[in-house]
């Protein structure tokens, strides 16, 4: 019998933090789920732990650590569930998780379901609470923008914390699986992108609810500076003149908000930024779905 879901758990070198992962899984009070773990070739004992667990899960293994995207596309390729949610292997979820956003697929235009999420440390501590809507008051060089631009702002900059957010399975047929040029950077701001070009904004339903927390590992605390970076630049170019127009201006927020982006993947910043363009072409209208 298929699943409803089919939890998707990637990881890389990370025992510690997988073993708490697998565990708010099994906690789950929606037992409707199939669990694939897909691994990037960990060297730190997490095959040997899986094979004796003795937790009914699958084990993919990709080795030479090839990126997150390719990961997740290798474990949508073998997943049986109606519906995918991804877990990545430092982040865990609320008990709750899966059967709240079930409910989100009651819509039937519904695409994708995001939640909000707590933001934590390695050892246990919270740090805060993180909304959705956060991103669309991240930059104050956003508010001034129309509001078409600006709803696309908090929709596919980083909206889709891809540990927090559910896919229709039938989605990856309509629109392809994640681009595996990213990897790891930018890969869910791409594929939401795409989402809302091919869907609209009636694709994404948003719970108010933090249904888990986000462990920031030494490489996203690097990063929890960025906003103030991007914000003084931004304030910066527009004291020079340096901002050609509105449009420009919002697509270098969004492509800044991974900043370092710009110098180290230029083609994947082009690549964004013709999605983006033939969005806001379009003009979505529609707005998305919020549920508390």
């Amino acid at each position: 019998m298929r699943p409803t879901f089919s939890v998707v758990v990637t990881t890389f070198n990370r025992l510690e933090g997988l073993k708490r992962a697998l565990a708010s899984v099994y906690w789950q009070t929606d037992r409707d789920f199939e669990l694939i773990v897909a691994d990037a070739g960990s060297k730190d004992g997490t095959l040997r732990f899986l094979d004796r667990c003795g937790l009914p899960l699958r084990v993919i293994v990709v080795p030479g650590n090839p990126g997150l995207a390719r990961l997740m596309n290798e474990a949508v390729s073998q997943a049986r569930g109606r519906y995918v949610a991804f877990l990545e292997s430092d982040d865990y979820w609320a008990r709750d998780y899966l059967g709240t956003m079930r409910r989100a697929f009651n819509r039937p235009k519904a695409q994708c379901a995001r939640s909000c999420h707590w933001v934590g440390t390695r050892d246990g501590r919270i740090i805060h609470q993180f909304h959705w809507r956060d991103y669309k008051l991240s930059f104050p060089c956003v508010l001034g923008l129309p509001e078409t631009q600006r709803r696309l702002v908090w929709l596919s900059y980083g909206s889709l914390k891809l540990s927090f957010t559910v896919f229709r399975r039938e989605l990856f047929r309509r629109i392809g699986p994640f681009d595996e040029a990213f990897k790891w950077i930018g890969v869910d701001s791409d594929f939401a992108l795409r989402i809302l070009a091919s869907c609209g904004e009636e694709a994404f339903v948003h719970f108010d609810e933090a249904l888990g927390t986000w462990v920031l590992d030494h490489r996203a605390t690097q990063l929890t500076g960025i906003s103030a970076k991007v914000t003084e630049l931004f304030q910066s170019q527009r004291r020079r003149g340096g901002l050609a127009s509105r449009s420009e201006r919002y697509q270098d927020v969004l492509l800044d908000s991974i900043i370092h982006m710009r110098f180290k993947y230029p083609i994947r910043m082009k690549r964004l930024r013709r999605r983006i363009s033939a969005i806001l072409a379009r003009t979505p209208t529609r707005h998305a779905f919020s549920l508390s």
